[in-house]
């Protein structure tokens, strides 16, 4: 998509017929992807860390269908990684947490560049099976991506 800006052309030719060589593969870890849109915030993202690694930091702009990081399962999920605390006028000792967050992985580095590269491609083998994820058939994510350079 960085080379060709989203104007690239695609063309193929059949050339044949290849033995079976057995079942393709399966994702290993799926997205996680955010099911609204807004800023993220360092409550939702430190409440996400345990289930996976995340390509975004805190006060980023997101929106619904956008991948905001790795699963360690093989499965989508979705999150609200937008949730803000709630706050009471009430205090208890010992009831806040301290919210530390682990770097994420910089979209520039080619570590995140890699993950997303073949998280890609794994959604993509998806879809040409037939099975497509529900946040992917999103009217939003399809017109966002349209305008991605």
């Amino acid at each position: 998509m960085t080379e060709t800006r989203g104007e690239g052309l695609l063309n193929t030719m059949f050339e044949g017929w290849d033995p079976y060589t057995g079942p393709l593969l399966r994702r290993k870890n799926g997205a996680i992807v955010s099911d609204r849109k807004g800023t993220t915030t360092p409550y939702a993202l430190f409440n996400l860390q345990p289930r996976g690694k995340l390509f975004i930091g805190a006060g980023t702009d997101v929106y619904e269908g956008m991948i905001v990081g790795e699963h360690n399962r093989p499965s989508d999920l979705d999150v609200n990684c937008t949730r803000e605390k709630k706050l009471t006028n009430i205090r208890a000792a010992g009831r806040d947490e301290n919210v530390i967050l682990t770097p994420h992985i910089s979209a520039n580095s080619p570590q995140a560049q890699c993950d997303l590269y073949r998280l890609v491609c794994e959604i993509s083998i998806d879809v040409v099976e037939g099975r497509i994820p529900e946040w992917l058939a999103n009217p939003d994510v399809l017109d966002h991506l349209k305008h991605v350079d």
